[in-house]
């Protein structure tokens, strides 16, 4: 498992060094498009965790007694309703966003996000039943695909909309892989645990929380893209290039391992803080290595990448990786708080983290010193609230036994 995150993610260093390449001043509007995809993605994996939480060994037998909501039905009812939002906010944003170009782009983004949530479900049964080489291989063969993708549209001399391409496809193919794998594996039909209705309420919550996650992930360069306060294009892409290169190891790494977080706090009542703390201060001391390593061997790295144009100072580079460390945390309290089901404080967090992160961001300061405040303060703040009600959890956890 974590072998197949660390291959994903080594490929997505790959996909983002190979646009930023071949497009130029352009890569702006690509990780635009890209951020604004992964947005929906990364709030949509809410599903993912709920899924992963309600769904057990107990559900392939549970299906004889007739109890419990269809995973298949929740599935696809989840992934309509994603389509549609992405729809409804996509379409008077398209043209701001991507120009000439908006009609093409905002449907494949539509398109992305309905089988993005489709995977995500089958994802989250694997994670509930505990089958961790399916999920590397739905991970590793997602990023598979899309390297081969971004090849072929290097080869073809692709514009923007071949990448685009090349980054929505493997939704579709690796979601029919899975989608084959599951019907093999359990061929019964897999249950969730209540009503339909508790838990749509449910799935709604975590996807919401899940917003905030997205939004401190991967939203920066879409929140950027809407209010530049007139930086240009090549300090967009460069400033872009950089996040996604310091932040990537703490960020995505966490955010792909959330899931397996719940799992394994998730019977860790009354010492619970305790475990989160020792995570909390791994977190860090891996962000202090990594921020020195940046602060050398960044500026060179993306000169290489793409140019000299794209170098900032080896200052930035280390401060916007150090920031990654509090969005981290927020990843590590926010799992942690889902795990006991406490879905109300685990919304309130990231939404606070992600709200304060957004105001910062939308101030009239220079750029650089804007997203580097931005995603230090932010994160911290709903990693606050985490904490607190963790430390009730605890509490109430001692006194009842």
């Amino acid at each position: 498992m974590v072998m197949a995150t660390i291959v994903a993610g080594s490929i997505a260093y790959v996909l983002t060094m190979l646009a930023a390449r071949f497009l130029g001043e352009d890569y702006s509007r690509f990780a635009i498009f890209w951020s604004t995809l992964y947005v929906f993605v990364g709030a949509l994996a809410g599903i993912q965790q709920e899924f992963a939480r309600a769904v057990s060994r107990k559900s392939e037998n549970s299906a004889e007694r007739g109890s419990g909501a269809r995973v298949d039905v929740v599935a696809l009812g989840a992934s309509v309703a994603a389509g549609i939002v992405a729809l409804l906010i996509l379409i008077p944003l398209g043209t701001q966003l991507f120009g000439a170009d908006a009609g093409v782009l905002v449907w494949q983004l539509i398109a992305g996000v309905f089988f993005a949530a489709l995977g995500l479900s089958i994802t989250g049964v694997f994670y509930g039943l505990h089958s961790w080489w399916l999920i590397a291989l739905v991970a590793v063969g997602d990023a598979t695909f899309r390297l081969v993708g971004f090849l072929i549209a290097e080869a073809l001399h692709a514009n923007i909309m071949g990448f685009a391409l090349a980054t929505v496809l493997p939704f579709l193919l690796t979601f029919g892989i899975a989608l084959l794998i599951t019907r093999r594996r359990y061929p019964g039909r897999l249950l969730l645990e209540g009503t339909y209705a508790h838990v749509s309420t449910r799935v709604g919550r975590t996807v919401i929380a899940s917003v905030g996650v997205a939004i401190l992930v991967n939203g920066m360069p879409v929140a950027l893209g809407l209010v530049p306060y007139g930086a240009s294009a090549t300090m967009l892409s460069a400033v872009f290039l950089i996040m996604t290169l310091t932040r990537a190891p703490l960020v995505v790494g966490s955010v792909a391992l959330q899931s397996y977080i719940v799992v394994a706090f998730r019977e860790s009542a009354g010492k619970l803080v305790r475990r989160v703390l020792n995570y909390l201060a791994a977190v860090l001391g891996v962000g202090i290595g990594l921020s020195a390593i940046a602060f050398f061997i960044g500026p060179p790295v993306v000169e290489w990448i793409a140019g000299a144009r794209f170098a900032l100072s080896p200052l930035f580079f280390a401060l916007v990786t150090l920031s990654s460390v509090s969005t981290a945390w927020l990843v590590v309290t926010g799992a942690a708080t889902l795990s006991q089901a406490r879905h109300t404080p685990y919304a309130i967090g990231w939404t606070v983290g992600a709200v304060a992160t957004l105001c910062v961001i939308c101030l009239p300061i220079p750029l650089e010193p804007r997203v580097i405040v931005a995603f230090s303060v932010g994160p911290l703040l709903g990693s606050v609230i985490h904490l607190q009600a963790l430390r009730r959890h605890d509490k109430n956890s001692r006194n009842s036994t």
